[in-house]
């Protein structure tokens, strides 16, 4: 079985009527407890997730916000391995709310 090892956390600080930041924190912690190593990018404008997938060379990616954080990763993604996802990388398309305890 893959030992997942790298993480990249994207959120929308705005979704959740402004409560994404809170669940930044959150989610980072909860992550940081089953993962080696954690980065979160929050972000500030149209394409901010798309840059953060490329830019992160990631084992596994999750985004939390809305429909438009998520088409904007999923469009990083593909412009990253240019349609072509290579083994390894894996999204989770569930969709996402705040929760006491990340199972």
């Amino acid at each position: 079985m893959r030992e997942w090892q790298t993480v990249l956390l994207i959120v929308n600080p705005k979704a959740g009527g402004g409560k994404g930041k809170g669940w930044s924190a959150r989610l980072t912690q909860a992550l940081q407890r089953r993962f080696p190593s954690v980065h979160t990018v929050l972000t500030e404008r149209t394409g901010s997730a798309a840059h953060a997938v490329a830019e992160h060379d990631a084992d596994l990616i999750f985004v939390a916000g809305g429909d438009g954080v998520f088409h904007d990763a999923i469009n990083g993604f593909h412009d990253a391995v240019n349609g072509d996802p290579p083994s390894g990388r894996a999204m989770s398309l569930r969709p996402t709310s705040p929760s006491p305890s990340i199972p």
